[in-house]
């Protein structure tokens, strides 16, 4: 990959110009094509990369660090995100569960003229619907997770 941003980084060198504050035009040189890595000490430039597409020891380094940092908040977002699926089915499940503690389970067996009952017959199928939703979003979460070792959530 290093070498096709050193090609790209060749080919904008030869056609790419632009003015400088006096008017004249200036070539643009490696180090003026910034390749939009950045690390603690700064950016990273074309002119970093030697004419074998190798970035030198020290510029290894600071990717290595990049790329390190990236993994690891990949790894916090995700992990994250699982958390919140547990907590969605959670709810969903306190909503419209099988368990005798669910809220669509104890309206459905409420006395008739209780406040439950009352619910019961008015709001069921809001109750329903929340928890529809609330279960398709986890699914839909999930989905992420399942994707998650997908280049483009990487970072890249």
């Amino acid at each position: 990959m290093l070498s096709r941003i050193k090609s790209f980084a060749d080919l904008l060198n030869e056609a790419a110009q632009y003015e400088n504050e006096e008017g004249f035009v200036k070539d643009v040189g490696p180090d003026d094509i910034n390749i939009g890595i950045e690390s603690d000490e700064g950016e990273l430039s074309v002119g970093d990369i030697n004419d074998d597409g190798i970035v030198d020891n020290e510029e290894q380094q600071k990717l290595k660090d990049l790329q390190n940092m990236q993994l690891s908040r990949h790894e916090e977002q995700v992990a994250q995100i699982s958390s919140w699926i547990a907590e969605i089915e959670g709810v969903t499940n306190m909503l419209n569960g099988v368990d005798v503690d669910s809220i669509q389970t104890l309206v459905a067996t409420s006395e008739e003229g209780t406040i439950l009952h009352e619910i019961f017959t008015r709001e069921t199928k809001k109750v329903s619907k929340i928890a529809q939703e609330f279960a398709s979003f986890g699914e839909t979460l999930k989905g992420y997770i399942a994707r998650k070792d997908d280049y483009k959530f990487r970072g890249r």
